[in-house]
């Protein structure tokens, strides 16, 4: 009997409602696919999900998939014709309490890695790490060449992941765990005969002269402003001078644009941090590893001895799972990790669904969202993503037709692994829904969020901020027709590096209200923005509570400005749906209340124990158009139980300050439900445990110190 036989056999055999597929790592793509006869791979059981939609149309659709490791050399792909319908949906779910693994990714066979013993080689490695670093010769692994590095670049510039029993490996670099700092500055590089030059200190660098000879070195750094790192080639070392030449520009210079300018190069501040990347010199502690594109090399000092299947090279740029027009189908419970691309990436077609499954160490995204409509997220766990942990864009701005889409119970932690500047969950489009989300150990923003009528609540974020500066636990720019969004109900703590709520850059229109923000730089922070509703917040032990600025009037937030104009000039703002919904939008233009913040209103907002309660940023009479009720504010902290984990109790008797006594704590953050069993404690994801920072940077500095024609 045929493979098509025997599947429409067993199609035939099940009773109405119950069309199943079974798939194991042990199974056989020649066998019939029911349970006591799987079959082996994901392929197979797409194919014959094809012919039961051919045959049973009408019912629903399961294929489980056994625990253990299913080892892919390739993206899964599913189309239109893989989706069901909202009666009869496909579904590709885990047989209970059994966890299949997904794994993209290539296994170093032993006869591709052998101990460094070239006399040269070893020279340049330091001595502890001689006779223990491992030369992997990508070709005899069967790993495609490597493209050489780009001189410019802001993640990994296209290099592999190398994975130790299931772990990434750091990459060798120096120092090993963050930054020097830049000396000074001899020229930005701005000038077209004037290559970036900057003084370092020590004498560290005379160690790369080899290699900058040979593979090349490259320096990563926050070169102007803290929240753009890149990575770029030197072009020549001076040990004498102890001067650094690059090989390409920085876009705007190297040197703090917050330093003063002295013959068109900005001299710096001396706190511009640095390090070195990718280079066999500093391979000098175990778990390390470089690569040298040139010879089709990688160089890996392992964490332990190397058994069979433990040393793995993620090197496919392509998703684990992508879905492409596909409709009512849905995954669950499923283990992705391994690849450069995205663990999951969705594109158009409506109501797909990812529940329950996990993403790790993925090299971009780890679950992306483009596109199509009624989209969800739920229950998911996504660490370690070299992007973003999920984005999601869905719904058109140009009718207001709302995307539908939800991301909600989902835990997104250490995101940015590759490119750090990035947010731990991205919304963008119409009328989505992120709520019931935990983030914490980003190195930049938490909620980054684009667009119209999106309603973020009930999230928990903290601990984010741990590398860069000038950047929001919920956070969106530039954009006057972006109006409508709700967040509502969060509760933002432990991020001292980060506003809380952060609408930067004229962005106008949203409604901000019922938040508890502990232990942040700033509650809400409004950048020249028109027609926020700020009300009912609790921020408590925050550097600021409230920021709002005139920053319009000297960056010129007029109709010449090209970033807020840009959507407006593209979208029917003028006419319904939108000149229903947004009225206010065409009354500032009538009234040409551009640069001014207009139509603001702060009401019932309370400040407990920070340091600037109200920082009103601009002069008075830029504010007269700002509606600001009366506030509460509390200058000493009261004497709760332990505010540093979040035990707000009092001493009986002792009245609780406005807004705190009905805040509801139990609903922030994930929830147990159908999608997720089990929520992590405080101590899994260190939820009170200091984390140290890399860069305090206060967004007041780039407020005073950046006029439009330095923006």
């Amino acid at each position: 009997m045929n493979v098509l036989r025997a599947i429409t056999a067993l199609l035939i055999a099940l009773p109405l409602g119950a069309v199943e597929v079974f798939v194991a790592p042990h199974g056989d793509d020649r066998a019939d696919g029911s349970r006591a006869r799987p079959l082996a791979s994901l392929e197979a059981a797409r194919d014959a999900v094809r012919r039961a939609r051919t045959t049973s149309p009408a019912e629903p659709v399961t294929v489980w998939l056994a625990g253990g490791t299913y080892q892919r050399s390739g993206s899964f792909v599913l189309e239109a014709p893989d989706g069901g319908t909202a009666a009869a949906p496909v579904r590709y779910q885990a047989v209970d309490g059994e966890t299949p693994r997904l794994v993209l990714s290539s296994v170093v066979p032993p006869a591709a890695m052998r101990v460094v013993d070239d006399a040269a080689l070893l020279a340049r490695l330091a001595p502890a790490a001689r006779g223990k670093v491992l030369r992997i010769d990508l070709a005899a692994a069967g790993i495609a060449p490597l493209k050489p590095l780009p001189k410019l670049f802001t993640d990994h510039g296209g290099l592999p992941q190398v994975v130790f029993n299931d772990e990434r490996l750091p990459i060798a670099r120096w120092p090993e765990d963050g930054y020097v700092t830049i000396a000074s500055v001899q020229s930005g590089g701005s000038q077209a005969d004037k290559p970036p030059v900057f003084t370092y200190r020590g004498d560290r660098a005379q160690r790369w002269t080899t290699a900058l000879a040979a593979e090349g070195v490259w320096i990563g750094a926050f070169w102007r402003v803290p929240w753009v790192r890149q990575i770029v080639r030197v072009q020549h070392i001076d040990p004498v001078r102890q001067q650094i030449t690059l090989a390409a520009p920085v876009p705007g210079g190297i040197g703090s644009k917050y330093s003063k300018e002295v013959d068109g190069t900005r001299v710096g501040d001396g706190k511009e941090p640095w390090f070195v990347f990718n280079l066999l010199e500093e391979l000098d502690t175990p778990g390390e590893w470089c690569a040298d594109p040139a010879q089709g090399v990688i160089y890996c000092w392992p964490p332990s001895p190397v058994v069979a299947g433990a040393l793995r090279i993620d090197a496919v740029t392509a998703p684990v799972i992508t879905i492409s027009g596909a409709s009512h189908l849905e995954l669950s419970g499923l283990t992705l990790t391994g690849g450069l691309g995205d663990g999951i990436r969705i594109d158009g077609g409506s109501s797909v669904s990812v529940r329950a499954c996990t993403v790790r160490a993925v090299g971009a995204v780890g679950i992306r969202v483009n596109g199509g409509s009624g989209h969800q997220v739920r229950g998911c766990d996504i660490a370690g993503s070299g992007a973003e942990g999920i984005t999601l864009n869905a719904g058109d701005r140009a009718t207001l037709t709302s995307g539908a889409g939800a991301l909600v119970n989902n835990h997104v932690h250490h995101y940015g692994a590759i490119a750090p500047m990035v947010s731990g969950i991205v919304v963008a489009g119409v009328g989505n829904r992120v709520a019931h989300n935990l983030l914490h150990d980003g190195p930049y923003g938490g909620v980054l969020y684009h667009g119209n009528d999106h309603v973020l609540e009930h999230n928990e974020i903290h601990h984010i901020g741990l590398d860069g500066g000038d950047l929001g636990a919920f956070y969106s720019n530039g954009d006057w027709a972006s109006r409508g969004n709700r967040i509502r109900f969060n509760l933002v703590h432990h991020a001292p590096n980060a506003n809380a709520f952060y609408v930067d850059d004229g962005k106008s229109g949203d409604h901000i209200h019922d938040n508890l923000v502990y232990a942040a730089a700033c509650g809400p922070f409004i950048g020249g923005g028109h027609h926020h509703q700020v009300r009912n917040n609790l921020m408590i032990a925050c550097t600021k509570g409230i920021h709002v600025d005139d920053r319009g009037v000297a960056r010129r937030y007029d109709r010449s400005s090209r970033h807020l104009m840009r959507e407006l000039e593209r979208l029917p703002t003028t006419t319904p749906p939108w000149s229903e919904r947004y009225p206010e939008l065409a009354q500032m233009f009538a009234e040409d209340r551009l640069t001014l913040p207009t139509g603001n209103e702060l009401r019932g907002n309370v400040m407990i124990a920070c340091g600037k309660p109200m920082n009103m940023s601009g002069r008075r009479e830029h504010f007269a158009h700002l509606t600001q009720v009366e506030s509460t504010i509390i200058t000493e902290l009261p004497p709760f139980t332990d505010a540093s984990r979040l035990d707000f109790r009092l001493p009986a008797g002792t009245p609780a300050p406005p807004l705190l006594a009905a805040w509801p704590f139990a609903r922030a953050g994930l929830q147990r439900d159908a999608d997720r069993s089990h929520v992590p404690d405080d101590v899994a994801t260190g939820r009170f445990t200091a984390r140290p920072l890399r860069r305090l940077f206060d967004s007041q500095t780039d407020v005073d110190g950046t006029p439009a024609k330095t923006r």
